[in-house]
């Protein structure tokens, strides 16, 4: 897996608390990545932490997202939250089999790089107009 991208301006939503979550969240899914790609001892510690910054950050960034669309009047909010509650399924998986013992940190990578590449591009850009301020 590949280095994901840098922030850039291309990705800004033009809500400085949302452009500010999605830029930690670019981070961490790049430690994702790195992670994936990693042998070492410190992988499993690594895949920990990566693990548990991107679930927090995801909860409160899901959050202020569906705040700022309701207050937008939205009218894609009820499949914009239902994508959130897919991803969140997705990653409460993950963490459970990461409990379990099952350092999956090749579909973490695959986890963070479709949040980037899907849910922020498809479907976080679209609705810009609607997370403003």
């Amino acid at each position: 897996m590949s280095q994901f991208p840098s922030w850039s301006d291309e990705l800004a939503v033009g809500n400085s608390q949302i452009d500010m979550q999605h830029r930690r969240l670019v981070a961490i899914c790049n430690r994702a990545s790195r992670c994936a790609e990693s042998s070492e001892v410190d992988a499993r510690r690594e895949f920990f932490s990566v693990l548990n910054d991107f679930a927090t950050l995801i909860a409160e960034h899901f959050d202020a997202e569906e705040k700022f669309l309701a207050l937008n009047n939205c009218p894609t909010l009820a499949e914009h939250r239902a994508h959130h509650e897919r991803f969140r399924e997705r990653l409460l998986d993950l963490l459970f089999s990461g409990t379990a013992g099952l350092l999956d940190k090749k579909t973490l990578a695959r986890l963070a790089r479709d949040y980037l590449l899907s849910h922020l591009t498809e479907t976080d850009l679209p609705n810009k107009h609607y997370m403003r301020e």
